[in-house]
């Protein structure tokens, strides 16, 4: 979200948006975390398509 309003501070962002601080660092970990799972599950698509079907282990 910062990412959209770079010209202002993170505190003023809150402000505009009627959000804490707090419930702004929380809510951007949880979208960081986000991507990263996106990230680990697209990567791991990715070498399963290169492996092809039977290289799938059955667990």
């Amino acid at each position: 979200m910062i990412q959209e309003f770079p010209l202002h501070s993170v505190e003023k962002t809150c402000q505009l948006f009627g959000v804490s601080r707090s419930a702004f660092n929380k809510a951007e970990k949880r979208i960081n975390e986000r991507c990263l799972q996106e990230a680990l599950v697209l990567e791991e698509v990715r070498q399963i398509k290169k492996v092809g079907p039977t290289g799938i282990s059955q667990s």
